[in-house]
């Protein structure tokens, strides 16, 4: 069970950091500088949503900036651009400072808060399938939930290198011992939790607390991203985790396809993920797969 206190100093500790973004999203911001004229905004949140630590930029601006008569929580990037528009867009958030900025000098770091990014984008694009296939009232809502996920994780590895090491090594060492132990035996807490506090800390919207919220895992969108954001996670220990069977399974009761039909899909979207490799500059899923799944159906 987590401490409050280590929640509560943790929470406080990677809430002050300044949020950095990827190189890859301000090079592309000033790119548009010139040419803010014909920037759609489909172009826009597509670039804010392979930067998880953009698309937390934009929505706590969101928060902070809302007008008194607004009573309903924007929760979706698409509706907040609306809002501040092109131009102002690129004015808020092309100074942000570049992740490798945040971290240099720590190489471990950067490794292991690009790994995350990577894992967040790409659960991000599993709970887009899912949700569409479940015919979810705003898949939007659930992608943007599923990229905000691991959120605790990737400020960890920035504010606190040496302890998300610390995690990692244990895991390593340690083949049967769980996640949820080695972060509490190193940080007082949980991941979940710290992320759960870090949510309400920054005031992301509620409906995002919700489906980003464990304890409401029956739900079927919280399901959808969980499922996807524990694809993610596991695929990145390689095709051949332990764990992987009850996840295909779970996406196949989810969206009612065969466990067969479920791994295709992941399998689809992991190649499509892949695609974007050099935005984060780590290995994506599909990079792993052993030969003998590059040929099952």
């Amino acid at each position: 069970m987590s401490d409050q206190k280590s929640i509560a100093n943790w929470t406080a500790r990677l809430t002050g950091i300044d949020l950095p973004v990827l190189e890859y999203t301000l090079a592309e911001i000033a790119a548009l500088r010139d040419k803010l004229d014909d920037v759609s905004y489909h172009h826009l949140a597509d670039l804010i949503h392979k930067d998880p630590l953009l698309t937390v930029r934009v929505l706590r601006y969101q928060q902070a900036h809302r007008a008194s008569h607004q009573t309903r929580d924007v929760v979706t990037v698409d509706r907040i651009l609306l809002m501040i528009g092109t131009r102002g867009f690129v004015r808020e958030f092309g100074r942000a400072m570049p992740l490798q900025q945040g971290v240099a000098g720590k190489p471990r770091a950067l490794e292991g808060a690009t790994a995350a990014l990577e894992r967040a984008a790409f659960a991000a694009r599993l709970a887009k399938a899912f949700s569409e296939r479940r015919f979810d009232i705003d898949p939007q809502e659930v992608i943007t939930a599923a990229l905000l996920h691991n959120l605790a994780e990737t400020l960890l590895w920035i504010a606190a290198p040496t302890e998300a090491a610390k995690i990692e090594q244990a895991l390593v060492e340690h083949p049967g011992l769980r996640s949820q132990q080695a972060q509490l035996e190193v940080l007082g807490c949980t991941l979940a939790d710290l992320q759960n506090e870090i949510a309400k800390a920054w005031h992301l919207p509620a409906l995002l607390q919700h489906l980003m919220d464990q304890q409401y895992a029956a739900e079927p969108r919280v399901r959808t991203v969980h499922l996807a954001t524990a694809l993610a996670r596991h695929l990145g220990h390689g095709w051949l985790d332990p764990a992987l069977p009850d996840d295909y399974s779970g996406v196949a009761e989810l969206i009612n396809l065969s466990e067969e039909s479920a791994y295709a899909l992941v399998l689809h979207v992991a190649v499509k993920a892949a695609r974007n490799w050099r935005i984060y500059g780590a290995a994506p899923a599909a990079a792993t797969r052993p030969l003998e799944h590059a040929d099952k159906k």
